[in-house]
């Protein structure tokens, strides 16, 4: 298990195309072809997780299944863990007859015990890497309702920076105007869906 240190920055499409140029002049390069992701959460029925994240108590999860470009054959189970000692993911590939038993019958988590498909979150996403640093773009971000379909598109775009080294991070510090701060694309689906 490695341990990962990550910030979010919340941008204007204007922004992000900003600072994606100045980390294309400080070296970066493309990564991975753009991609298109879908996210399903699951959660409790109180939405415990939710609140865990809202009320940042350690240690909590996010589980979700993710796809790439819409190919269902190919899905991972991807479980997102916040404890005192630091972020880190642990990720399954599941088949489609698993991913549809997990969003028709729910998944059995050690810590939340039952819990059922919450949102949907898709998103556009483009990686980059500088030094030990991965950046990733991500834009055109909607969060749908699982069950009642409602959906909403969100107004921001979002710029991730991850690294194993915590070094890497504050170098880049001083060559970043905007701030970090807290996001979770399903904390905000469910404030902004009303859940």
């Amino acid at each position: 298990m490695s341990f990962r240190n990550e910030e979010k920055i919340l941008t204007t499409l204007y922004q992000q195309g900003i600072l994606l140029n100045d980390f294309i002049k400080l070296g970066a390069t493309l990564l991975y072809p753009t991609r298109n992701i879908s996210s399903v959460y699951f959660d409790t029925k109180n939405l415990q997780m939710f609140n865990d994240s809202e009320e940042s108590i350690l240690p909590r999860k996010k589980i979700r299944i993710r796809n790439y470009d819409d190919n269902l054959n190919e899905s991972n189970l991807e479980i997102k863990i916040s404890s005192p000692e630091g972020k880190f993911k642990q990720s399954k590939k599941i088949d489609k007859n698993l991913r549809k038993k997990y969003l028709e019958n729910g998944y059995l988590d050690s810590t939340y015990g039952y819990c059922q498909p919450i949102i949907k979150v898709t998103y556009n996403r483009t990686y980059y890497k500088l030094n030990q640093l991965r950046i990733t773009f991500d834009k055109d971000i909607n969060y749908e309702n699982f069950i009642s379909k409602n959906s909403v598109k969100e107004k921001m775009s979002v710029v991730e920076l991850k690294s194993q080294f915590s070094d890497e991070l504050s170098k880049i510090d001083k060559l970043l105007s905007l701030s970090r701060q807290r996001f979770s694309k399903y904390s905000r689906g469910c404030i902004e869906l009303n859940m």
